[in-house]
């Protein structure tokens, strides 16, 4: 168990690379398996002056399975209340990784599975070798374990948090591509459209609920759709023609392979 100096824990390795802690799971006997205890010695070592300390917090594990999930001999027998403490703890755990405010790094060299792909994904980045395998639910139980699906999905502000040094990226690198190509119209229309965007932008995103956010993205992609179909110009192909006359026409000459002859 862990001792209460916070040094010595008996499901967890401790390692100091720099100024990066990592966190080992080091029960491979029981593949990893999320007991209540390595939850409590998880949140213990995520709380300690080191890991507060530290510029990036790494999570990985020992032998040959990253995590199999909640360990089930925790829950033979168990009442609803046992139950419900362990399910509180590892929401606490997961919730506590995604508010560290150091980037937080899943190394998985092996199967994820249930919770312990929920673990794995509650952290910023994941870094998996060619064995790592994702997967819920975990066992044949019966049941099936919801809670992991939500670390499959991210939230607006995240997305955007990700996406966002892509897209100014792509845009730098738009830039530098066409430099010598620029319409100063575009350029008068669209510098100040950018700079009102990015400003509007930084001013209210944080005051925006996920809810009117996703329903704001919404109605952009609906918007798009309607003026591109809007915007659209008629066929005037034959009706009934699936392809070009021309390309019926380059079918039919001789010579041309699958053609008329």
């Amino acid at each position: 168990m862990l001792r209460e100096d916070s040094v010595s824990y008996t499901f967890l390795k401790i390692e100091k690379t720099g100024d990066f802690q990592e966190i080992v799971l080091n029960h491979p006997v029981k593949r990893n398996a999320l007991s209540l205890e390595m939850i409590s010695e998880l949140l213990a070592a995520l709380a300690t002056k080191e890991s507060k300390n530290a510029l990036g917090i790494i999570i990985s594990a020992a032998g040959p399975v990253f995590s199999s999930g909640h360990d089930f001999s925790d829950m033979i027998g168990q009442d609803l209340d046992t139950m419900r403490d362990l399910m509180h703890a590892c929401a606490h755990l997961m919730q506590t990784l995604q508010s560290l405010p150091q980037p937080v790094l899943a190394k998985v060299q092996g199967p994820a599975i249930a919770a312990g792909c929920q673990l794995a994904l509650s952290c910023d980045l994941v870094v998996a070798s060619e064995n790592a395998l994702f997967r819920t639910p975990g066992g044949s139980a019966g049941w099936f374990c919801f809670t992991p699906m939500v670390a499959l999905t991210t939230t607006p502000t995240q997305a955007a948090a990700i996406l966002l040094p892509i897209l100014c990226v792509m845009d730098i690198v738009g830039v530098i591509a066409y430099r010598k190509t620029w319409d100063p119209v575009n350029m008068r229309i669209l510098v100040p459209g950018a700079l009102i965007g990015i400003l509007l932008g930084t001013a209210t995103f944080r005051f925006l609920d996920e809810s009117l956010i996703r329903l704001l993205i919404g109605a952009l992609a609906v918007g798009f759709v309607l003026q591109h179909w809007l915007e659209r110009e008629p066929s005037s192909e034959p009706a009934g023609s699936s392809v070009p006359a021309f390309s019926l026409a380059n079918l039919a000459r001789p010579g041309v392979r699958g053609g008329a002859t």
